[in-house]
């Protein structure tokens, strides 16, 4: 059996085992409040991911595997840190938000890096490298530089560090911020989604799978 969790904007737990190919799908549907709301969409003994009604494009934790659906809602809140101080620099026009489709332009083709000072340059460069390295013929629009970026954040609170710690950590790194609230609203979804994940494993009597959900849910959790 097999679990495929797309809950936390992108996916953060997934698991195999013996037994009847089937597919969990754990997602985002359309919420009255943010137009997206979690739930266990449905389950399927089909042995693959596949559209349905319910769930359109299910997604997977899987880095430049296949072009995943770009319809992340965390990586849409980071922000490019002294926006208008870059743009400047750069003599180049772009929005705020750091994975926006016009910034990612920007920060791959590298044109008039050379124009930004040592210490910004460098983060950029970095950003560039860490997330935008890619072999999708779709890079960086392909969603896995949003994807690279959720796991870092998993792996900062992974380390202990609380939603304010973690924007201080990605600004040093990258030049780029969130808001505290906004980091802990995705958090608390990862573990509400890991909790559906690990529920579901123990009905089917798939322990690796829940064991797995319930490392990543404690590790989130803190």
């Amino acid at each position: 059996m097999r679990y495929e969790s797309a809950g936390c904007d992108g996916g953060i737990a997934d698991g195999a085992g013996g037994g009847v190919a089937g597919v969990v799908e754990v997602g985002f549907a359309p919420g009255p409040a943010t137009g997206r709301t979690l739930r266990v969409l449905r389950r399927r003994h089909t042995g693959r991911v596949g559209r349905s009604p319910e769930n359109p494009v299910p997604r997977q934790y899987a880095f430049c595997s296949r072009p995943p659906t770009r319809s992340v809602a965390f990586p849409d809140k980071i922000y490019v840190k002294n926006h208008r101080q870059v743009v400047s620099q750069l003599d180049a026009n772009f929005p705020k938000g750091a994975f926006h489709g016009a910034t990612l332009d920007v920060l791959f083709s590298g044109s008039n890096l050379d124009q930004l000072n040592e210490a910004t340059q460098e983060r950029v460069l970095d950003f560039a490298k860490d997330f935008l390295d890619c072999n999708c013929d779709s890079n960086p629009y392909c969603g896995h530089p949003e994807r690279k970026f959720i796991q870092y954040v998993l792996e900062l609170r992974a380390q202990g560090l609380d939603p304010e710690s973690i924007v201080d950590v990605m600004t040093e790194d990258y030049m780029v911020y969130a808001y505290p609230g906004d980091v802990y609203s995705f958090l608390d979804n990862a573990v509400r989604t890991l909790e559906a994940v690990e529920e579901l494993a123990a009905v089917d009597g798939n322990s690796e799978a829940e064991r797995r959900a319930g490392e990543k849910k404690r590790e989130l959790s803190g």
